[in-house]
């Protein structure tokens, strides 16, 4: 969705009115969602929060509406409308008004927030540059305590992998923490578990900006691995210098750690390529790695030999 957002100079955020009891229900429906209460049974008219189903459906219904439009992204009911130029921007935002009014829906006034330089939306701050992390919660994982408890890593690691994008190696520099997850029931908070704590925590209070996804900007992609993990970083060119896009890491599963050194930087090629597959895809881009034999394996117009290993033949295909 972020990608969408490239050239916009202003944003605008629409956000509903009681989101989903805007959608009415058939019969069939009415009668799943049937209350009992000490009343006797009442039936539900329109949407309720908390079923199953209901994220899926408000974003297919939401989504219809603005298929095909430029400069619009929508996550449930947020709605988020850039331009290039101010009169785009307004003919855009007329549209998507438009489009709210034929389906019958209503927006929160008090909520929206219209030709603003920069907004926070889905827990990022976006603004002509690029993607930025919010204060709150940078905060919030800063903040945290050490954990005492198997819950309480899952839940730190999954504060941090939200913003997984903006730090390099990030499965590298978490895994004495991801060690705990997996000690059966004993849990021993280690001294390299304390260093990789505040290691993340100092990364991720700088500043550091995603740039947004141009694709006329040159494309640069830069695997690496490790004995222990595998990345790789999605950059543009601009002015002569690489400016980051995204990341992506993880750990080696245990088998994958007996690899050969040539098998495992193939691997961080292979994992980069499919995780970034829609930046790349029908692109020319430029593939960065340190490890020189895999010219030989991945290089332009050289074949794959035979004799090589039948997985280095699948990722090179």
């Amino acid at each position: 969705m972020f990608a969408k957002l490239h050239g916009g100079q202003h944003f605008t955020k629409i956000d509903l009115n009681q989101a989903y009891t805007q959608f009415g229900l058939d019969e069939d429906a009415k009668k799943l969602l049937t209350w009992s209460t000490h009343r006797g049974l009442f039936t539900v008219n329109r949407m309720p929060f908390g079923i199953s189903p209901a994220n899926a459906k408000f974003q297919k219904y939401i989504e219809q509406p603005f298929m095909g439009m430029k400069n619009v992204i929508n996550f449930l009911d947020d709605i988020l409308i850039t331009g290039p130029t101010k009169k785009e921007h307004l003919e855009t935002l007329e549209k998507v008004l438009k489009k709210l009014d034929e389906a019958g829906l209503t927006v929160k006034k008090e909520k929206c927030k219209f030709f603003q330089d920069e907004v926070e939306y889905l827990g990022h701050i976006i603004d002509k540059n690029g993607l930025s992390k919010t204060k709150d919660k940078i905060s919030a994982i800063t903040e945290a305590p050490q954990p005492k408890t198997v819950t309480q890593v899952r839940s730190f690691c999954g504060m941090v992998n939200y913003y997984s994008r903006f730090v390099p190696n990030l499965a590298a520099i978490l895994r004495p923490i991801y060690n705990l997850l997996s000690q059966n029931g004993k849990f021993e908070w280690k001294p390299e578990c304390e260093k990789a704590f505040k290691k993340i925590k100092e990364i991720l209070i700088s500043d550091a900006c995603l740039v947004h996804f141009d694709p006329k900007l040159p494309i640069t992609l830069t695997t690496d691995a490790s004995n222990e993990g595998i990345s790789a970083v999605l950059n543009h060119i601009i002015d002569g210098e690489e400016k980051m896009v995204g990341c992506v890491s993880r750990t080696l599963m245990p088998a994958e750690k007996n690899y050969a050194v040539v098998h495992k930087e193939a691997l961080a090629i292979y994992y980069g390529v499919t995780k970034f597959h829609q930046y790349l895809w029908r692109q020319k881009w430029i593939l960065k790695t340190d490890h020189k034999p895999l010219l030989a394996l991945f290089g332009e117009n050289r074949a794959t030999p035979i004799m090589q290993a039948n997985r280095l033949q699948r990722w090179a295909m």
